[in-house]
C-alpha cells in the first residue's frame, strides 16, 4: 500500500493517486483519491481504478478522459480485451461552456479489434437541459474525427428546414461530409459528398463525388423549364475525377446528373449560379515533347438539356518540330457530333475530318527583332444526312515581333523588392486565308459551334478548333505584351502582366461578319494581400460588347478581405459585386455580398452573415439573404447554424 502522491510506471503507463493498493497474487492495483492515468498521449482522471498490469484491463469511476481536443466526462469506463466501454458519457470540446452544447450517450463503446463504435441513445445537449436526441449509430472510426454542423432556417420555396452535417476527414487523402435535412413542406432530403486524392510515383488521382435526393413532398413542386411536370423522385449526382498516370498520361471523368432542371437550384441554391451549363464527359490524352493524342467523348445525361454531342471526338497533334531551319506543325481532328434537343432527339448530326499542316522560319533580323513567315494548309470533309462537304483552305501568315527586356533597381521593404524586371513586346500579325478546293458552298450549321467567342480570337488556321466556322479573310492585328517581376533576396515573383490585342484591318469573304474586337487582359499583384485583374473584349467600331470583368481582391491577414468586381458578358445584364468579411474580434466575424444590376439600379442579391464563438468549441451562425428578379426565390431566406470550429 501507498498513499500520499503515490506513483507508478509500468511500460508507457503512468498512475498517480492519493493512494493505492497492490494485490501481488493476481497483479492488481486499487488506486483512489485524484486519479491521473497516462498511457502514451492519452490522460484519465478518475475517482477510483482498479488497474491489471498483466492484461491492462481496468474499471474506472467518475471518469474524465481525453482523446486530442474531445473531453468525456463518463460515470463509469471499462476496458477488457480491446473493448472499450463507457456509460452515462458528456463529450465537449477542450472544456465546458454555457452557450456551447455537448454530445451525450446513455453508452459509448469502442471495439480496437474491428475500429467499430457504437452510440446508444446519443443526444445533442443544451445547457438548459434542452436536447436532441438521435437514433443510435454505428459506424468503423480510424482515429479521424466526425465534426458535426446543426442548421435551420427559411429558403425559398423550400419553406423552414431543420438539418445536421457530419463533416470526416478519414485521412490526408480521403475526407467526406453526410448532410440529413428535414424540410417541413418538403421531406427529408440527404446528400453525401466525398473527395479523395493519392499519389503514386509521378502520378496523382484527384476525385469529388457529391450527391442529393430526396422525395418531395411538396404539394406544388413546380415545372421544369420545358413547363413539363417535376417528378416527385429528385437528385442529382456531381462526379468529377481526375488520374495522371504518369507524366504522359491522363484520364478525366466527369458527370453532372439532375433528375429534373430545378433540383439543384433547389436544392443548392447558393451553388447554382455557378453550375447552370452542366457537361458529362470522358477524356484520355497522352502528351509527348512534340506529340499529344486526345480522345473525347461527351453524353446527354440530362434529357432535359439541349446539347452539342461529341462521340467521339479524337485530336492528334504533333510539333512544331525542326527540320532544316525550319518549324513543322501537323494536326488531325475526327468528329463525330450531333445536336441533341431537350427531348433527347437528334436534331442534326455531323461527321467531320479535318487534316492541317503548317510550316514556321524564324529569322532574327537584330537583336530583339523577329520575323516569323508560315504557310498552312487545312482540309476538311465533312458528312451531313443531306450528304458530304468537303473544302482545302491555305493560309499565309506573317509576325513581326519586337521585344524589349530590362531590370530597374527598386528598393522598398513595404512591398519586399529590390529589383524590378520589365520585358515588353510589339507584334504585328498578318493571315490571309484563301479557298484551294471546295468552292463557296461550304456550310456548317452554326448550333454546331459556340455562338459567340469571348476569349481571344485564334492567331492561326491550326490554331481554330471550330473550323467550321473559318471564312475566307484577311486579317491584321496588332499586339503588345508586357510582363513585370520583382526580386526580393534570391527569389522572382510574378508583379504584372498586361496583353493588348487589336484587329485594325479585316477583309472578309461574307463582309457582315468583319469584327475589329479589341482584346485586353491585365493582372497585376503588388503584394500577396491584392491583385488586380481586368478582361475585356469589345468592339470599338461598331460597339459590340463581348466581354468586361474587373475585380480587385484586399487580404488584410486574418482580419478583412474584401472584393469588389463588375462583369458585363455579351448582353446577359451588366453587375457591380462587393463581398467582405470581418474579423470584428477574436469571437466574432461578419460577412457581407452585394450585387448591383446597374442597367435595373436594383440589387438582384444581397447578404449579411455573423458567425459567434462563445467558447472553445462550436460557432454559432446566422445569415440573411434576399433575392429580387428571380422567377421563384423572391423572398428572404433566414439561415441558422451551429459547428464544431476548426481546430
Amino acid at each position: 500500500m501507498a498513499s500520499g502522491s503515490a506513483r507508478l510506471r509500468s511500460g508507457s503507463m503512468i498512475l498517480l493517486a492519493d493512494e493505492m493498493r497492490w494485490d501481488r497474487s493476481i497483479n492488481q492495483i486499487e488506486a483512489s483519491g485524484s486519479v491521473v492515468m497516462t498511457v502514451n498521449e492519452t490522460r484519465m482522471l478518475a475517482d477510483k481504478l482498479s488497474y491489471n498490469l498483466n492484461s491492462g484491463s481496468y474499471e474506472a469511476l467518475g471518469v474524465r478522459r481525453g482523446i486530442g481536443p474531445i473531453v468525456f466526462d463518463a460515470g463509469e469506463i471499462t476496458q477488457k480485451d480491446g473493448m472499450t466501454s463507457f456509460s452515462e458519457v458528456e463529450a465537449y470540446w477542450l472544456e465546458p461552456h454555457v452557450m456551447d452544447p455537448a454530445l451525450s450517450f446513455s453508452m459509448l463503446q469502442y471495439d480496437k479489434n474491428s475500429s467499430l463504435v457504437a452510440l446508444r441513445e446519443p443526444s445533442l445537449l443544451f445547457r438548459n437541459n434542452i436536447s436532441v436526441n438521435f437514433p443510435d449509430l454505428s459506424f468503423s472510426h480510424d482515429q479521424s474525427l466526425i465534426k458535426p454542423r446543426l442548421r435551420a432556417g427559411k429558403q425559398s420555396p423550400l419553406g423552414w428546414y431543420a438539418g445536421v452535417v457530419f463533416g470526416q476527414k478519414r485521412s490526408q487523402e480521403l475526407s467526406g461530409n453526410l448532410e440529413l435535412t428535414a424540410y417541413r413542406q418538403r421531406g427529408f432530403f440527404i446528400s453525401p459528398d466525398a473527395t479523395w486524392m493519392t499519389t503514386q510515383g509521378d502520378g496523382y488521382s484527384d476525385s469529388i463525388i457529391k450527391a442529393g435526393w430526396i422525395q418531395d413532398q411538396g404539394d406544388d413542386i413546380g415545372l421544369d423549364y420545358r413547363g413539363r411536370k417535376i417528378s416527385k423522385d429528385r437528385g442529382f449526382l456531381r462526379l468529377s475525377s481526375l488520374h495522371r498516370i504518369n507524366q504522359r498520361f491522363r484520364f478525366a471523368i466527369q458527370t453532372e446528373w439532375d433528375s429534373d432542371s430545378e433540383v439543384y437550384r433547389d436544392y443548392r441554391l447558393n451553388q447554382f449560379e455557378r453550375n447552370q451549363w452542366n457537361e458529362s464527359y470522358g477524356e484520355f490524352s497522352y502528351q509527348g515533347e512534340s506529340f499529344s493524342i486526345s480522345i473525347f467523348s461527351s453524353e446527354q445525361v440530362n434529357k432535359h438539356e439541349g446539347m452539342v454531342r461529341h462521340s467521339p471526338e479524337i485530336n492528334i497533334h504533333s510539333g512544331p518540330f525542326p527540320f532544316y531551319g525550319t518549324y513543322h506543325t501537323v494536326g488531325l481532328n475526327y468528329a463525330d457530333s450531333s445536336i441533341i434537343s431537350n427531348t433527347g432527339n437528334t436534331e442534326q448530326s455531323m461527321e467531320g475530318f479535318d487534316l492541317g499542316y503548317q510550316v514556321q522560319h524564324k529569322l532574327t533580323i537584330a537583336e530583339g527583332i523577329e520575323y516569323l513567315p508560315s504557310l498552312a494548309t487545312k482540309h476538311q470533309n465533312y458528312r451531313f444526312a443531306s450528304g458530304r462537304q468537303s473544302r482545302t483552305l491555305g493560309e499565309w501568315g506573317n509576325d513581326l515581333i519586337v521585344t524589349f527586356q530590362g531590370k530597374h533597381s527598386f528598393e522598398s521593404k513595404t512591398w519586399e523588392l529590390q529589383e524590378i524586371a520589365h520585358t515588353m513586346s510589339f507584334s504585328l500579325g498578318h493571315r490571309r486565308v484563301v479557298g484551294l478546293s471546295g468552292g463557296d458552298d461550304f456550310l456548317v450549321p452554326s448550333a454546331l459551334y459556340s455562338m459567340e467567342n469571348i476569349n481571344l480570337e485564334p492567331g492561326s488556321l491550326l490554331e481554330d478548333r471550330e473550323s467550321g466556322k473559318i471564312n475566307q479573310s484577311e486579317v491584321i492585328r496588332l499586339g503588345w505584351m508586357n510582363a513585370w517581376s520583382g526580386k526580393w533576396g534570391k527569389g522572382y515573383r510574378k508583379l504584372a502582366s498586361a496583353r493588348f490585342f487589336y484587329d485594325i484591318w479585316e477583309n472578309n469573304r461574307f463582309p457582315e461578319k468583319e469584327t475589329h474586337p479589341l482584346y485586353s487582359e491585365i493582372s497585376f499583384t503588388p503584394a500577396p494581400w491584392v491583385d488586380l485583374t481586368i478582361r475585356s473584349k469589345l468592339d470599338p467600331k461598331s460597339g459590340k460588347n463581348y466581354r468586361q470583368g474587373a475585380g480587385i481582391n484586399i487580404l488584410d491577414g486574418r482580419f478583412q478581405e474584401t472584393g469588389i468586381s463588375y462583369y458585363h458578358y455579351l448582353d446577359q445584364g451588366e453587375f457591380l459585386q462587393f463581398e467582405t468579411t470581418r474579423l470584428l474580434n477574436e469571437k466574432l466575424r461578419a460577412t457581407a455580398t452585394i450585387t448591383y444590376d446597374i442597367k435595373k439600379e436594383s440589387l438582384p442579391l444581397w447578404s449579411l452573415g455573423v458567425s459567434f464563438r462563445p467558447g472553445w468549441s462550436w460557432v454559432w451562425e446566422c445569415s440573411l439573404s434576399e433575392r429580387k428578379g428571380t422567377s421563384k426565390e423572391n423572398d428572404l431566406a433566414l439561415n441558422f447554424g451551429i459547428r464544431l470550429a476548426n481546430f
